[in-house]
């Protein structure tokens, strides 16, 4: 058995500069989960070509990161768009994290020309 820990911050803020300690927070939530215990954890990048699609089954705990849009569907159900985050010229990756018995993990590439570059992490 491994252990998992996740430490997750968010805050959006108002301030006209961009800062590490914000004056104006409109959000700010922070959950630290340490020492879950998890099996077969792993972490894999994915060149998803154009309209293809890439299959991971069989997992606990899974946390997605992509620059290109695609298209999450999970056991099964409705897809869900990650789409990256778009700042002025900036792009970040789009995230996508889930805790769920996850018998079927679908990833998308919607583009007609395009390779989509995805990251996963996972565990059991």
């Amino acid at each position: 058995m491994s252990t998992l820990n996740l430490l997750v911050f968010l805050n959006a803020y108002s301030d006209k500069k961009p800062s590490n300690s914000p004056k104006l927070s409109n959000i700010k939530w922070s959950r630290d989960l340490t020492g879950l215990t998890v099996s077969n954890p792993g972490s894999q990048e994915y060149t998803i070509p154009a309209e293809g699609d890439i299959t991971v089954s069989n997992k606990k705990f899974i946390y997605i990161e992509s620059l290109q849009e695609v298209q999450v569907e999970i056991n099964g159900g409705d897809p869900i768009t990650l789409k990256p985050f778009v700042v002025g010229t900036s792009t970040f990756p789009g995230v996508f994290m889930l805790h769920a018995d996850i018998t079927s993990l679908v990833i998308a590439n919607p583009d007609l020309e395009e390779e989509a570059e995805v990251v996963v992490h996972s565990a059991e």
